[in-house]
């Protein structure tokens, strides 16, 4: 079975760091490590061969640094490591343009499954692998919890839902699945296969900005920087100030029940007549009802 793997680098949890004055995450302090599901999404790929044979191809879209993850990867024992970039790259394209990018370099050859990890970015939450499966017109599975290879390339999945619920599934190949972290552990790798994958090639599929932001929808491509991470700013509010004429204690009643006026009923009496009409003079004077003429 040939098996595609695509895999993301993400910050280390433990070196985000927040900007007190701009609330935005300071870059310098950032430490880049392989998305933890990714690897669990090789890990079963490497597992999927052991039984059936077949080659596991792994893929990463951007610059040199993501070469770091594609070698470990090879110290896995992944047989091939390919990495999609090109002319006119932004440092954090939108999932759609890498999804497009990674769907043209996979189908240089006929792959029977693609595994994702759930969480593909650390801003593109399980976007990129549904843009892959939309790109290739392929089935997509989510959130994988146990996967078996059965007999005329079919592939049963169980996958979690909400609640602690679970789904079995049967999809026929080719498909896209991402696979949750509980699936597996990643093996460990042997300090010769580390230092071999420093120096294996990493194949380099060049693939222009522009090729893939001319096809696609006109909403993607003015999408801008609707992805970006941004200091939250909500709008000012204005806020009531009690009347300083009122006594103190009225003051301060107010600003125990946040600054809002104290709503008063109306208690109307009489004939029904004379009710009905102490009614809609009400509703007229508080704009609910339009005015007789």
């Amino acid at each position: 079975m040939q098996i595609a793997v695509y895999i993301s680098r993400i910050p280390d949890p433990a070196s985000v760091e927040v900007d007190a004055l701009s609330g935005m995450v300071d870059q310098k302090s950032l430490v880049y490590i392989t998305s933890p599901p990714d690897l669990r999404a090789v890990e079963e790929a490497l597992r999927i061969r052991e039984q059936t044979g077949g080659q596991v191809t792994v893929f990463g879209a951007g610059a040199r640094a993501a070469e770091d993850s594609l070698r470990e990867c090879l110290a896995m024992g992944v047989d091939c490591a390919v990495r999609i970039w090109g002319s006119g790259w932004e440092e954090d394209p939108a999932p759609p343009f890498i999804a497009r990018a990674l769907a043209r370099g996979m189908k240089t050859k006929l792959y029977d499954l693609i595994l994702c990890g759930d969480a593909g970015s650390h801003l593109h939450v399980d976007q990129v692998p549904a843009w892959i499966a939309e790109s290739l017109r392929w089935p997509l599975i989510t959130t994988v919890t146990q996967l078996k290879i059965g007999a005329d390339q079919r592939v049963i999945v169980q996958r979690k839902l909400e609640k602690g619920r679970r789904q079995v599934l049967e999809v026929t190949c080719p498909a896209v699945l991402t696979v949750d972290i509980s699936l597996n552990e990643p093996r460990e790798c042997a300090l010769d296969a580390l230092i071999s994958a420093r120096q294996s090639d990493i194949d380099l599929v060049d693939i222009p900005f522009e090729s893939i932001a001319a096809k696609l929808p006109a909403i993607c491509r003015a999408a801008g920087n609707r992805w970006a991470v941004k200091p939250l700013r909500p709008e000012p509010q204005v806020i009531f100030t009690p009347d300083p004429s009122l006594p103190a204690h009225e003051r301060i009643k107010q600003i125990i029940y946040g600054w809002l006026a104290v709503k008063k009923g109306l208690v109307v009496q009489g004939a029904p007549e004379e009710v009905a009409e102490e009614i809609l003079s009400f509703l007229i004077n508080k704009g609910i009802y339009p005015q007789r003429k």
